[in-house]
């Protein structure tokens, strides 16, 4: 009886060894990394993260809600299967700014400075090659995962106009970086404006940059409000708006020089475009194109536009089809939204 005990002892602890050298290494070195995952994920072992990445679909190529919420942008960029299963080809440098954008793959962009969800991630990344979203508020691994699918991201930053709900920004601001006409504040109709000549206010707005669109991975930074520098209703004088004009084409070079690869779109401002702004832009925003317009201002627009050879964006509240005709026929990209939206509410385009 002992010895039968004592050889089925060692054969025990024969196949033991056997299964621990042999079967096991050889499974773990044939099993793809995602499948041992899944095993661990099921039988419970991992964090509770990991279980989440497990569950992302790669038939539906969908993210869950818990994933977007619970991820870093460092933990995303990492372990996100989608992010390697759908990255786009790295684009070639195009355009006279030199970005990295490959900003001519555009058919379909959208605006949307409203809180983000995965249900609105999502048909953005279905149905649009281009978003403009806030900087503020917007998760990096949001961006992270719209980029995944080839999206271009960019983020919003107003130049011109403080937005005086950004307390952050707000709070830091010196008296001197308030533009003034006459010793008195500029008002824009919506908030006072900031001078882009006082290098404290540039320098708070490139911290913003730095903070809010570089760190977070934004493919570039949407300068809004820049125009206000070059009419003369806010400037008080010509002389005065082409100053302030020259400096914020200063202010462009500026962001170029310090983050070459960040990607520039302009909204409007087309004096500024045609006196050089041109040179560090990728792309422009035409917002409230009125293409039933026949003056000479929308003639000449147009041809500083086609001559300038930035990609232009056209966006309209009103008159869809009539714009956007005219708008494809000069080769540039189309959007209509609702005027009372104020580009914070979404549609799904999709189920």
């Amino acid at each position: 009886m002992t010895c039968k005990l004592t050889k089925l002892t060692f054969f025990v602890i024969a196949y033991i060894l056997f299964a621990g050298i042999i079967i096991i290494p050889s499974f773990l070195f044939y099993c793809e990394e995602d499948t041992i995952k899944s095993i661990f994920s099921r039988s419970g072992i991992g964090s509770r993260e990991s279980s989440y990445i497990m569950n992302i679909s790669p038939e539906t190529k969908r993210i869950p809600d818990k994933l977007i919420e619970g991820l870093s942008k460092a933990s995303y960029g990492k372990k996100n299967a989608l992010a390697q299963e759908d990255k786009a080809p790295a684009p070639q440098p195009v355009g006279l700014a030199g970005s990295l954008i490959n900003i001519n793959k555009v058919r379909d962009y959208q605006i949307f400075y409203g809180t983000l969800t995965s249900a609105i991630v999502n048909d953005m990344a279905a149905n649009y090659q281009l978003v403009i979203l806030d900087s503020l508020y917007t998760k990096p691994a949001y961006i992270e995962y719209l980029k995944s699918r080839g999206v271009l991201v960019y983020g919003y930053i107003s130049v011109a106009d403080i937005d005086t709900s950004d307390t952050t920004f707000v709070n830091k601001l010196k008296e001197d970086d308030y533009l003034k006409i006459n010793g008195q504040k500029v008002f824009s109709g919506w908030n006072y404006m900031g001078d882009i000549r006082q290098p404290h206010y540039r320098d708070l707005l490139m911290q913003n940059i730095e903070a809010r669109i570089v760190d977070k991975g934004f493919d570039g930074v949407f300068l809004d409000t820049v125009e206000y520098y070059e009419e003369t209703g806010f400037t008080g004088d010509r002389a005065t708006a082409d100053k302030l004009t020259l400096e914020c084409i200063s202010f462009m070079r500026q962001i170029k020089e310090t983050w070459p690869g960040l990607s520039l779109f302009q909204n409007r401002g087309f004096v500024m475009l045609d006196k050089g702004s041109k040179e560090y832009i990728d792309a422009i925003l035409y917002e409230n194109f009125d293409a039933s317009s026949q003056s000479d201002y929308y003639k000449n627009v147009e041809s500083l536009i086609t001559t300038s050879k930035v990609q232009c964006f056209a966006h309209t509240f009103e008159n869809g089809e009539i714009q956007k005709t005219t708008a494809l026929s000069l080769g540039w990209k189309f959007l209509m939204t609702d005027k009372n939206d104020n580009y914070t509410k979404y549609r799904l385009k999709t189920d």
